[in-house]
């Protein structure tokens, strides 16, 4: 298993709660909560809260993963609900 490291990421800012496989890049990108990304994923000018990214994943920009606050044991996340 590669080890986890730690990484500067954006505008190099450190980002503590981010843990990352080598080979990443994420630039402009911006994390709240804990995030884990995978070996070789790379993203810019995009958005991640509490999620995971696995191996070799290429996001779009502008991209907000996790974004959302929501009960996903609900019928609906509809307000209605």
């Amino acid at each position: 298993m590669l080890r986890l490291v730690r990484m500067l990421f954006g505008r190099g800012r450190r980002w503590p709660n981010v843990l990352a496989e080598e080979g990443v890049v994420f630039s402009g990108c911006g994390f709240m909560g804990p995030v884990r990304i995978g070996y070789r994923s790379y993203a810019n000018d995009s958005f991640f809260r509490n999620c995971e990214i696995g191996r070799y994943c290429s996001i779009g920009r502008r991209a907000s993963i996790g974004a959302a606050k929501h009960d996903p044991t609900a019928l609906s996340t509809h307000p209605d609900f």
